[in-house]
């Protein structure tokens, strides 16, 4: 017996889809904790208007990064592992990516010219989206990385890069340094990173002649663009739909209510960024048992997994996060548990849907996936542009960024339902107990405190799944006995 368990034990550690998946879950955490603890100090250490702007400049920053790789890594993966002259090709690559990254740094100054008229955040600005050209070609690294599925040195870079950024948020903790210092000092770790990936990420020798000599001219790149325009809008889309908000905020709102902003969106960042790492391992899971004509076997196990996460962490802001907020950020930044609140209403659409989205393309439907995007982004602008000038205040950004996923999501059901992919009965099961379950939290919160109810809520839940998955056992063997004894009886 010993010996069976130790060779599935070695069969499985010997799979790099799953030591990629462990170590990438492993790594995201540990760089996300390190990226929040910065965050709260830069919140705690600057002045609202100083955190405002650095919020402003990485929103602009991230809204064109978005932009920048035009999602061309699915082209190049897939490219590489064909490709007879893989040298060439990472040159190529990585021509293509330096080029679009000094065009988007223009566009990104560009943009933040036009927008603001504070001399402080165009500066900030320039500065700041030189991340832009360095994200660019950490993106050639990191494809390069999954291609081979030694991702290993990527995380380990990425992780080291969020150490050091904690650190530098120590250091302003006890030595005042302005804000521009500290972007300055950013810019330097995130060059110093760049060294990183260039010099030891890439196992191909690169030559800088034959990045010079490559064939990336523009025709070249719009024939690249066209045949995989579908996945280039699917990356676009994304984050623009997660940005935009913060857009929206900085133009119609004070900038303390861009802090309050982001603070909201970092803590569901946080949260989302899980399911957002298991993801990557679930998809070649489903594309398997799409081949094998097992999806409902195992698919329906995944959902309410996936769902039961997203309302565990709505539930946890529900009902701490009067106490969390003041405690981690300070007691200026007490309005924004209400908010929290609010934003956490995405996490129960959030998982599904990128469940959902998962498994759409596990069937080929890309497309269909990068028009249920377009249309929830569609919605988010929409009822910002129109509510904000008229009702200035954050819930309506948040609304609808909420609006946006629940379309999403109800657009996801109705496609894979007439695609005869999942049941009418799965969707409206899944709604039933969602707004049950999201009712009798709230009533129970208006009785109990926030722990009490957190207690009593998720002890119900354990009690009743284990009672189903005990009934479900009993059925099982009941099935299996009377398979036994039938042959006999016959």
């Amino acid at each position: 017996m010993f010996n069976h368990i130790n060779q599935i034990r070695r069969s499985i550690y010997s799979n790099k889809i799953f030591k990629n998946s462990l170590f990438g879950i492993f790594s995201n955490i540990l760089q996300n904790i390190f990226f929040s603890v910065f965050f709260i100090i830069v919140a705690r250490v600057y002045s609202s208007e100083d955190f405002g702007n650095y919020v402003i400049c990485n929103t602009i920053y991230s809204f064109i990064l978005g932009f920048s790789t035009l999602g061309l890594g699915n082209w190049f993966i897939r490219e590489l592992k064909n490709y007879d002259k893989r040298e060439l090709l990472v040159a190529k690559f990585l021509k293509i990516q330096f080029l679009l990254g000094c065009f988007f740094y223009i566009i990104n100054i560009i943009i933040s010219c036009s927008i603001y008229d504070s001399p402080f955040i165009r500066i900030m600005s320039l500065i700041f989206g030189l991340n832009i050209i360095t994200d660019n070609l950490i993106y050639v690294v990191k494809s390069i990385g999954i291609a081979d599925l030694r991702q290993e040195k990527t995380y380990i870079f990425s992780t080291l890069e969020s150490l050091f950024k904690f650190l530098i948020a120590c250091l302003i903790i006890f030595i005042p340094v302005s804000m521009k210092s500290l972007v300055f000092l950013l810019i330097v770790l995130r060059f110093s990173i760049l060294y990183l990936f260039m010099n030891y990420g890439i196992e191909t020798k690169i030559s800088l002649k034959n990045i010079l000599n490559s064939k990336s001219d523009i025709h070249e790149l719009l024939r690249i663009i066209k045949s995989n325009w579908s996945f280039v809008v699917i990356a676009t889309i994304a984050v623009v739909n997660w940005r935009i908000g913060n857009i929206f905020v900085s133009k119609y709102l004070t900038i303390s209510d861009v802090g309050f902003y982001e603070v909201s969106f970092k803590l569901l960042s946080i949260a989302y960024i899980i399911p957002v790492v298991v993801s990557t391992s679930v998809y070649p899971f489903l594309v398997d048992i799409v081949k094998e004509n097992k999806l409902m076997k195992y698919y329906p196990n995944l959902f309410r997994i996936f769902n039961f996460y997203g309302f565990f962490a709505f539930s946890i802001i529900y009902s701490f996060s009067d106490y969390l907020i003041p405690l981690l950020f300070g007691k200026q930044f007490s309005i924004v548990s209400i908010y929290c609140k609010q934003m956490f209403v995405v996490m129960l659409f959030f998982p599904s849907v990128l469940l959902q989205a998962n498994l759409m393309i596990a069937v080929k439907k890309e497309k269909t996936d990068m028009y249920c995007n377009l249309f929830s982004l569609c919605l988010n602008i929409l009822i910002c542009a129109i509510a904000l000038p008229l009702i200035k205040s954050v819930s309506v950004v948040i609304f609808a960024i909420v609006a946006s996923f629940a379309l999403f999501h109800v657009i996801q059901d109705v496609v894979l339902i007439r695609s005869n992919i999942i049941s009418v009965f799965h969707v409206f099961s899944h709604y039933f107990i969602t707004i049950i379950c999201l009712v009798f939290y709230y009533f129970i919160s208006k009785v109990l405190n926030g722990w009490a109810t957190f207690s009593m809520f998720w002890t119900l839940v354990l009690i009743i799944s284990f009672l189903l998955i005990k009934s479900d056992r009993n059925k099982n063997l009941l099935r299996t006995n009377l398979f036994k004894i039938l042959p006999d009886k016959i």
